[in-house]
């Protein structure tokens, strides 16, 4: 982090309880209609999307025109914070029970492996965070994550999470070999991470493959390769979304589902709408029209 200004808020955000970031949130949108409109706009946008595209009702879309917002400040907290000072309320407790529920389906199925995939919900760094501390509870050196986020965008990603061993979706020199690196990884520890809901439009820059499913009554396209991935070795794919309330994390795990399962697609869409419906201010990935009705490619 080079800015002063920067500097300034992430040292401001250190001291600062979570149970206070939806407040700051909504005073850093208010402010953006004069500092940034687009920013403003883009909040009245995921609400009016959650209402008109998802047939969500105003009491499930409230809070969403801070959600842009609140999750820069809860990423710049976790980024900026010492180890010691990034054990949130509730966020060890979340990682214990994903570990958990981990062993448990290694135990019932232990020629399959894992895939732990965390929704796109409160912030990218928390999320890698709660990665991070499920690593350490099965005891394991290394854990693959598969990522979009470009590598150090404000921090030094090595230094925060040199454990975890991030594969990038848009790293060209790697891009091709980027199914094979994830399925040895899955062999090698057997666990591993992918954000099995991302949505279509968000790698429009390097199109992946989709597979039909419906969510919310109409015909939709989720990421396939999941499904190609993870059939062959009959792996386990274990769901989950973050979610903040009143200063504490938690998780909302779905249930386990078997990736060479036909009926596997229409499952893991369940799981997707359901987390929307239940958390729709706190997805990333509101407030764009195209969501899961647009793919690039199929």
């Amino acid at each position: 982090m080079k800015r002063p200004a920067i500097r300034l808020l992430a040292a401001i955000l250190r001291f600062t309880p979570i149970r206070l970031f939806p407040f700051l949130a909504r005073m850093l949108w208010h402010c953006s209609w004069l500092l940034q409109p687009s920013a403003y706009w883009l909040g009245l946008s995921r609400q009016e999307i959650g209402r008109q595209s998802l047939g969500l009702s105003p009491g499930q879309c409230a809070g969403a025109e801070i959600g842009y917002h609140l999750e820069k400040l809860l990423d710049w907290k976790m980024a900026t914070a010492r180890p010691a000072e990034r054990n949130w309320p509730g966020l060890e407790e979340t990682a214990r029970r994903l570990s958990q529920e981990i062993q448990k389906l290694r135990q019932l199925h232990p020629a399959s492996p894992v895939i732990l995939s965390p929704f796109h919900y409160v912030s990218q760094y928390t999320n890698i965070q709660v990665c991070d501390l499920v690593r350490q509870y099965l005891g394991l050196e290394k854990l693959s994550v598969v990522s979009a986020v470009p590598y150090g965008v404000h921090w030094d990603d090595h230094s925060l999470i040199p454990h975890l061993r991030i594969l990038y979706t848009y790293a060209d020199q790697a891009r091709n070999s980027l199914g094979i690196s994830f399925v040895r990884a899955l062999k090698k520890e057997g666990v591993a991470v992918l954000f099995a809901d991302i949505t279509p439009w968000t790698l429009a820059r390097a199109p992946m493959e989709t597979t039909g499913v419906s969510l919310f009554g109409k015909p939709a396209r989720i990421q396939n390769g999941v499904f190609r991935l993870g059939a062959p070795l009959q792996a386990i794919l274990l769901p989950f979304a973050l979610q903040v309330r009143d200063g504490r994390c938690s998780a909302q795990i779905h249930p386990a589902l078997s990736l060479a399962d036909p009926e596997a697609p229409r499952q893991l869409a369940a799981c997707i709408e359901h987390s929307i419906r239940s958390n729709y201010p706190q997805w990333l990935q509101a407030g764009h029209p195209a969501m899961y009705w647009f793919a690039s490619a199929r």
